[in-house]
């Protein structure tokens, strides 16, 4: 490489002479990759490529790769080879160009001081770029919120209108199709882009939405009679629903049992049979728990019958998503051995996914029910919610500057952290530099590592 390189053998001097005019012996390319680490990095490289330009080197390089500080440097270099001939001859004088670059090493502004325009300007545009991007958080927070808001009437329309048989064809649809699923027969849903997983998880989540509505629509009912658990306890679910959820199970239970090769035992059989009915009662111990819960909060104090169909709009699905993952649970210890380890990991692992599901949906929907109630309470101490939502602000700031320097970030959505990369890229637009050039000291994309 060196001997290519420096032209000191003959033969290979003579291959760069000829890959100069006719392109030919590509073996012999030569690369040059300037690295990152801000100022500092574009200031050694700086260096490099004039050392190189002495030793008659720099003219026999045919690509450059550059990043961060590095591409700084680079720019320049590319920049100045462009505008003037002989740029990289050993004998041409970079002086008056490096003067130039040490002065206006300040690129951003070049001139500062209370009285430069250069100062003003940066300000100006950081102050209407932080103000775009508060602008376009809340809009699409509030959003997000009144999204969440208008559910409630969704829910309601579910608990008294939603025909029972409707919901036993999602559920028996639901169970069929996780089955078929769980045999390697990959059929995912248009919505989910491929991801059969996702697909699973967001239909289990839209379950619990249907089965909390219709567990409010049975607390309704108790609320009048004042009845005890044991009682609710004793009453069957509506039959069409029962008679789903019993069906579902037990696809997903000889879903589960069923062995790669062949068919299922009797014994496997047996075993798929005793964990759909462990299944179905501790569902229904579980959901006639939350109806009681319900029941209570129709029977209580005045707010609590005003805003009960908040509450259980609000609770009743993350609580139905727990009934889920504690039931999931049980059938995985009444599987046992009989599936497949395969199953077993990724039964564990669905159940963790609707807890998470459940948990976000629960954080934003109490945020969005709550949280006008919660600063109506404290209107008399507007001062301290003032402070706290600067404090917000700078810590979401903060929050996005961290991420943007994380090596776990790549500022395209496509890093090793979904999270952090979704916190980086929010908060981009409201960083000057990054809008201006790729600034190695404030880039969010080129923050020192």
């Amino acid at each position: 490489m060196s001997e290519r390189l420096s032209g000191t053998n003959n033969k290979a001097g003579e291959y760069w002479s000829e890959r100069v005019r006719t392109g030919s012996h590509q073996e012999n390319l030569i690369g040059l990759a300037l690295s990152g680490g801000g100022i500092r990095s574009a200031t050694f490289c700086l260096g490099v490529l004039q050392r190189l330009k002495e030793l008659d080197l720099l003219r026999r390089i045919d690509y450059l790769s550059t990043v961060s500080g590095g591409g700084y440097i680079g720019s320049w270099l590319v920049g100045n080879i462009h505008r003037t001939q002989y740029w990289t001859d050993p004998n041409s004088s970079w002086a008056r160009s490096i003067d130039h670059l040490r002065r206006h090493s300040k690129y951003l502004a070049p001139n500062s001081g209370i009285m430069s325009a250069d100062t003003w300007v940066i300000w100006a545009t950081w102050i209407r770029n932080a103000l775009l991007v508060q602008l376009t958080t809340i809009a699409c927070l509030a959003t997000g919120l009144a999204t969440v808001l208008a559910g409630k009437l969704v829910f309601d329309w579910f608990s008294n209108s939603l025909q029972p048989q409707v919901f036993a064809a999602i559920l028996i649809w639901l169970g069929v199709w996780v089955s078929l699923n769980l045999l390697d027969l990959k059929i995912p849903l248009p919505f989910t882009g491929g991801r059969t997983n996702k697909g699973m998880v967001l239909l289990a989540w839209f379950v619990s939405f249907l089965s909390a509505a219709h567990q409010w629509k049975r607390a309704v009912v108790f609320g009048k009679q004042h009845v005890a658990y044991s009682d609710i306890l004793k009453t069957p679910w509506d039959p069409w629903i029962a008679g789903a959820f019993v069906l579902a199970i037990a696809a997903l239970a000889l879903a589960s049992v069923w062995p790669s090769e062949g068919t299922p035992d009797l014994n496997r059989l047996v075993v798929a049979l005793i964990s759909t009915a462990a299944t179905i009662g501790t569902m229904h111990l579980l959901g006639s728990g939350v109806a009681y819960l319900f029941r209570d909060w129709i029977e209580g104090s005045q707010t609590w019958q005003t805003y009960g169909g908040w509450y259980a709009y609000v609770f009743g699905p993350p609580l139905m998503l727990l009934s889920g993952t504690l039931s999931i649970a049980v059938f995985i210890g009444m599987i046992g051995r009989s599936s497949r380890d395969r199953l077993q990991e990724w039964w564990t692992r669905f159940g963790a996914w609707i807890g998470m599901y459940g948990t976000i949906y629960l954080a934003v929907s109490i945020v969005a029910v709550f949280a006008p109630i919660a600063v109506n309470a404290v209107k008399d101490d507007w001062k301290s919610v003032q402070w706290a939502s600067i404090a917000a602000w700078i810590g979401s700031t903060i929050a996005a500057l961290k991420a943007g320097a994380s090596s776990r970030t790549q500022g395209t959505g496509g890093g090793p952290s979904p999270h952090l990369e979704w916190i980086a890229r929010a908060g981009d637009s409201s960083l000057l530099p990054a809008r201006l050039c790729c600034a190695p000291r404030f880039c969010v994309r080129c923050w020192p590592r």
